[in-house]
């Protein structure tokens, strides 16, 4: 359980750390609700759980496409791992559970909306 946006911002802080450590590939994640809420300072409430809806690819212009979460890369799952382990976190703590949206579509002009955080430990 996530109590507020610090909470939220230190685990996705040691999932960044974990990552670093296991993939040579940087990982961009699209995430929704109460987590992605905190995050953006939006609400200050508890939360249990960091949803998914897809890995952001980019290619070298910068232009980016999202594929589906489900199931979680196997990088993103090992660190999910071990984060859960070292936080006392449920296993399922990082789940795709709302990639399905990829396949109706996103919402228009979602991009324009994004907010990318890049999250370091404090």
């Amino acid at each position: 359980m996530f109590r507020d946006q610090k909470d939220v911002e230190v685990v996705l802080s040691a999932l960044g750390e974990q990552l670093k450590e296991i993939s040579k590939e940087p990982f961009e994640l699209l995430v929704c609700g109460g987590s992605a809420l905190n995050v953006l300072g939006l609400v200050q409430r508890a939360t249990k759980d960091v949803d998914v809806v897809a890995n952001v690819k980019r290619d070298r212009g910068g232009d980016f496409s999202f594929l589906k979460a489900d199931p979680l890369a196997p990088e993103l799952r090992i660190a999910a791992e071990k984060v859960a382990r070292d936080f006392n976190l449920p296993d399922n703590w990082l789940n795709p559970g709302p990639t399905s949206a990829l396949d109706f579509g996103l919402p228009e002009g979602l991009m324009q909306r994004v907010v990318t955080k890049l999250l370091k430990r404090t």
